[in-house]
């Protein structure tokens, strides 16, 4: 795994209370699936605000992967280092199975 920010926007937007505010996620991973997807890990102990980020880059990744030009795009909070591992072979078997689906619709 490598780190990667993307060209297009890294700041991921979102309202509290009522005021923009925007947070740059801790991870963005290129994984190697098939077909490829990029991963934004976030790495969380406490934060007040999780679940307002959360809700915001759920409906960012949605809004990428609707647009097709970015590539595929996941989201996942890690709460232990010891999560990380499986949250990636989740992400990339999810990536994996979704285009087998596809796949045969087509």
């Amino acid at each position: 795994m490598r780190c990667l920010i993307p060209a297009i926007n890294s700041k991921l937007e979102y309202t509290f209370p009522g005021q923009m505010h925007d947070y740059v996620p801790d991870f963005i991973i290129p994984l190697k699936a098939s077909p490829n997807v990029k991963l934004i890990l976030e790495t969380k102990g406490y934060d007040p605000l999780e679940d307002v980020k959360r809700a915001a880059a759920e409906r960012w990744v949605a809004a990428v992967n609707a647009d097709g030009s970015y590539g595929l795009w996941a989201y996942a909070i890690a709460k232990k280092t010891a999560e990380v591992a499986q949250i990636v072979s989740k992400v990339v078997f999810e990536a994996s199975s979704a285009a087998k689906t596809l796949n045969n619709i087509a």
